[in-house]
């Protein structure tokens, strides 16, 4: 048995067992075309065997509502658009592949980021310590009074 064959045997029993199982409520389905791209470039690599760079896409679950799978995928993506995988050494998909790998990719990567922007918006805030907001005020206002000391004690 080749370690390809062994793959796809090991991708439809997983595939079968979490259709007989119910798969997790927050996971997406992989789009069928970036599926077949990942078996045709980048299994070789990064499967449970090899694993380059530490990445495992054959076990890797496609969640992009999950922060960090999103923040995975993202990477997964930025590095293919830039032409950093598949490797030069490895055989290229063609540009056709490429672009519909991407295109199919990013749909749900965009939809989730725009989910969360929606519901955490943009960019997250944090509140500014004694200090920092002493120095924001000192920056913005252009005056040199002692702010600290007349603020509530941080948490």
């Amino acid at each position: 048995m080749t370690a390809r064959s062994s793959r796809l045997q090991t991708s439809a029993l997983t595939v079968w067992l979490v259709g007989l199982l119910g798969g997790s409520a927050g996971a997406a389905e992989l789009p069928e075309s970036v599926a077949a791209f990942l078996d045709r470039h980048c299994y070789e690599c990064h499967d449970a065997d090899v694993a380059k760079g530490k990445l495992n896409l054959a076990d890797f679950a496609f969640d992009p509502a999950n922060g960090d799978n999103l923040a995975k995928w993202e990477r997964v993506f930025d590095r293919v658009r830039a032409g950093e995988m598949p490797p030069e050494k490895k055989p290229r998909p063609e540009a056709p592949e490429l672009d519909r790998f991407l295109a199919d990719l990013k749909a749900p990567l965009v939809a989730a980021d725009r989910a969360e922007a929606t519901e955490n918006g943009r960019v997250r805030s944090r509140r500014l310590t004694r200090v920092e907001y002493e120095y924001t005020v000192h920056d913005l206002l252009g005056i040199d009074i002692p702010l600290k000391d007349l603020l509530p004690e941080d948490p």
